[in-house]
């Protein structure tokens, strides 16, 4: 997924579209590290955020759309050189909102779970 702001500085982040749920990943690299040498749970959150909000696009459009609650849970520590991925799940949707979940995934270890809630704003949101 191409970005040149801030997760052109943290990713690159992949996009494999092979079936119903794309699979998002990213290799944890050294830039990744925290001060113990695993990775540091900012990049894991950001990737979460970043993975279910794409699929919030896939699913509805190029809409803009806001995270308005997300919530984290770090249930194994990930190393560098791993590859971490994620298939998020639109859990409910209305007309406005979205409520999504994803399991990060380093090979067959459960690293983190997160769920959280996006606000779809509109083809032309107020500024």
């Amino acid at each position: 997924m191409p970005d040149d702001g801030f997760i052109g500085h943290v990713g690159p982040i992949f996009v494999k579209r092979d079936g119903s749920v794309p699979l998002y990943g990213f290799l944890t690299e050294g830039k990744h590290r925290n001060t113990r040498g695993a990775v540091q749970g900012g990049m894991l959150m950001t990737f979460a955020d970043r993975a279910m909000g794409q699929s919030i696009r896939d699913a509805f459009g190029p809409e803009p759309i806001a995270t308005i609650q997300f919530d984290m849970h770090f249930v194994s520590q990930c190393g560098i050189d791993e590859v971490v991925t994620t298939r998020p799940t639109i859990v409910r949707s209305t007309s406005s909102i979205v409520f999504m979940e994803c399991e990060l995934m380093a090979g067959n270890r459960t690293i983190a779970t997160a769920k959280g809630i996006w606000k779809r704003l509109g083809v032309n949101p107020a500024p």
